[in-house]
């Protein structure tokens, strides 16, 4: 089949040749190259003088656009903002080359400082808007620390030496029960990983931090002004407030984000952001992970976190009444709460474990009280449980989901006193475990409760006791704490 391909596609270069047909780039918006540059991929050529039939779907995507989107009522203003999200992109691509970094950096805060110039103009025919809603706005900005402070760096244009200066990598070891605690050391602006961790000491650690830890190393970029904030994080700060402005000033103008040709347009998908609460783009939330990389404490390898998406086989809706025809699923109570639907999903649990005989972790995102996201979840040991549970809170992020539901199997132990020396060891290992089925429910705010089961019973004749609840923190959520800290809201200065 490859012999065969290749020989139609030689053949047809051949005929290209014989008839002097040019083949060419396309001339493809700015917004399209700047995707394909950064996924590293290439651009295909056309034969010019052809007929393109791709003209023709161009147009009915066209026609079929003009239908379901409305025209942008601040159409420059908007072309800022995209232009001002891709600059962001490119700064984050070039992060460990200081001089690009610098370059991209300027770039990306005076196209900030154009989004308010453009609306100012586009305001013009509005006085009203002007001196009324705007006016506001302008009052809250000037009061915010990191727009102030981005104002005022593009009239003074960052400088390298500046960044140099400030540059640091924030590095810890993580995992449940060990806590973040971490330590920051200044580094030098091109250096790699590798060698931020040969200047590390980590001698003294207790065998179960060496065995379960992870050490994480995150490359930061800061400013004098913002010393514990990394800089695009600060500068996503600013978009997020001045995207909520223009998404506004549509409103303002009878038009909406949603429906804007503009938003329908745009390869970064902007709409999604105007529903996360701290309306930061989802992308610009997955920057750290880009600039974070992730050793075992004990051999030094490298660690990737990743989700991924895999085929399930086709559902026999029918075998599966069968199998679970004991009783009707449990369901949240109409209008319930977070806590409601962590209690229907612990009894369909507990079903499922009596029916299966195992249950396997599964979490859910939620916002508010609807569901966003359900990931299956097979972590090998205790460094990937942590790991996973860390990323699934940057997936929360990105998300805006502000509450997670996590149930599991889980081994129990009673607890020991601190000079015990079972109190070094997980329950798994001691032989007085026992098996529970638990469901743990965290809001943003956060109050909690957990739903748990124990096991009774001999191998091979299960039997679950009463649900049991609690109000306590597992310290296992304490990654979504963490990130839902940091959500800034819009008149954070």
């Amino acid at each position: 089949m490859a012999f065969e391909l290749s020989r139609r596609i030689l053949r047809l270069l051949w005929a290209f040749e014989q008839l002097e047909v040019r083949l060419e780039a396309p001339a493809l918006p700015r917004p399209e190259r700047r995707r394909a540059k950064r996924a590293n991929q290439g651009i295909g050529l056309v034969a010019l003088g052809l007929p393109d039939l791709s003209e023709r779907a161009d147009a009915a995507h066209d026609d079929e656009l003009e239908r379901f989107t409305d025209a942008c009522p601040v159409p420059t203003t908007h072309a800022r903002l995209s232009e001002a999200h891709a600059f962001w992109h490119e700064a984050l691509d070039a992060y460990h080359d200081p001089a690009a970094f610098v370059s991209k950096l300027n770039a990306l805060i005076q196209a900030l400082r154009n989004i308010t110039w453009a609306l100012q103009k586009e305001l013009g025919p509005h006085p009203e808007l002007e001196t009324g809603w705007y006016k506001g706005w302008q009052d809250r900005m000037r009061e915010d620390r990191r727009l102030k402070w981005a104002s005022d760096a593009r009239t003074q244009i960052v400088k390298r030496g500046d960044l140099e200066t400030n540059s640091k990598a924030r590095v810890r070891i993580v995992g449940e029960g060990i806590g973040g605690v971490g330590t920051e050391i200044d580094v030098e602006p091109a250096a790699t990983a590798s060698e931020i961790l040969r200047r590390l000491d980590i001698g003294g650690l207790r065998d179960r931090v060496r065995r379960e830890g992870t050490l994480t190393v995150e490359r930061r970029w800061t400013v004098e002004a913002f010393p514990d904030e990394e800089l695009l994080d600060v500068l996503a700060h600013c978009y997020g407030v001045l995207s909520h402005v223009v998404a506004e000033a549509h409103e303002q103008l009878d038009g909406s984000m949603s429906t804007c040709v503009k938003t329908a347009d745009d390869p970064h998908e902007q709409a999604s952001a105007w529903q996360h609460p701290s309306r930061r783009l989802p992308c610009m939330w997955a920057g750290r992970e880009a600039r974070t990389s992730r050793r075992n404490l004990r051999s030094g390898a490298p660690i990737r976190v990743a989700f991924s998406s895999v085929a399930r086989p086709p559902v026999d809706e029918e075998a599966l009444r069968q199998r679970y025809a004991d009783a009707p699923w449990e369901a949240p109570s109409p209008g319930g709460d977070l806590f409601e639907h962590a209690r229907a999903l612990h009894e369909n649990g507990r079903r499922m474990l009596l029916a299966d005989g195992e249950h396997i972790m599964i979490a859910w995102l939620y916002n508010g009280n609807q569901a966003v996201s359900q990931q299956g979840l097979a972590p090998r040991d205790q460094r990937e449980k942590f790991l996973i549970i860390e990323q699934l809170a940057n997936e929360a992020a990105r998300l805006g989901a502000d509450g997670v539901i996590l149930t599991s199997e889980a081994w129990e132990a009673p607890a020991a006193e601190p000079d015990d020396p079972l109190a070094e060891l997980r329950a798994a290992e001691r032989e007085d475990r026992t098996e529970a089925l638990v469901t743990h429910a965290l809001r943003r705010d956060g109050t909690t409760k957990s739903y748990r089961s124990p096991m009774l019973g001999l191998p091979g004749e299960l039997k679950l006791g009463d649900v049991e609840v609690y109000d306590y923190e597992h310290p296992l959520l304490r990654p979504f704490l963490d990130v839902w800290a940091e959500w800034p809201g819009i008149s954070d200065g």
